[in-house]
């Protein structure tokens, strides 16, 4: 009799709240479903988005690795040239070794005649050498029976003994030194070109 009562005075309110609580349901599953394909949209369009940003980095990255292809390439060859001009110019040089150093004119007019000797001590070699950072390799002065001749290194280590060194020599030496050193400096005018795309000339 009671559960009679409650349900005849409470039934519109209870069919109401059912109402109201199934309409509620169905319209936050739409807000949701409204979200998340917003949501789905947007992560699409940041996925686009990035993939345009990482064909674009890339296709610089390309271009730049081209670029720099191509300018290593040009310097190569550049560098290639001055190789060869510098070997055509030692070449040349060695040449006129034997010319210059064996015969000289004294005076404008007159005939030439073979230059006088011209010494170099073993120090003066040494000296050269160390300067160019080429190792001394000591010799031992020995006598005939194998031992250390104590005078004879003293002479020895003074570096005032006549070297077998002559003119052709040094300057032979000296157009070597000089090739390497070109060759060497212009290597390095190539590597700063590459690192700041700059021309030595």
């Amino acid at each position: 009799m009671m559960a009679a009562f409650f349900a005849s005075r409470f039934a519109p309110y209870l069919i109401t709240l059912f109402v109201f609580s199934g309409g509620a349901a169905v319209g936050g599953a739409a807000a949701w479903d409204w979200a998340s394909s917003r949501a789905d949209k947007e992560i699409a369009t940041l996925k686009a988005d990035h993939q345009q940003a990482v064909i674009a980095g890339l296709s610089e990255a390309e271009i730049a690795r081209d670029g720099a292809i191509l300018r290593g390439n040009a310097l190569s060859i550049e560098l290639a040239h001055v190789r060869n001009s510098l070997a055509e110019s030692r070449v040349q040089l060695s040449r006129n070794v034997p010319n210059v150093t064996t015969i000289y004119r004294p005076a404008p007019k007159a005939a030439a005649r073979p230059l006088p000797a011209c010494i170099f001590t073993a120090g003066f070699v040494r000296d050269w050498n160390t300067a160019l950072g080429v190792p001394t390799v000591p010799k031992a002065n020995q006598s005939a029976s194998g031992t250390t001749d104590p005078a004879s290194q003293s002479n020895a280590t003074d570096g005032l003994d006549a070297s077998d060194i002559n003119q052709a020599d040094i300057l032979t030496n000296h157009i070597d030194n000089a090739n390497r050193c070109q060759i060497i400096e212009s290597q390095l005018n190539q590597l700063i070109d590459w690192h700041t795309g700059t021309s030595h000339e």
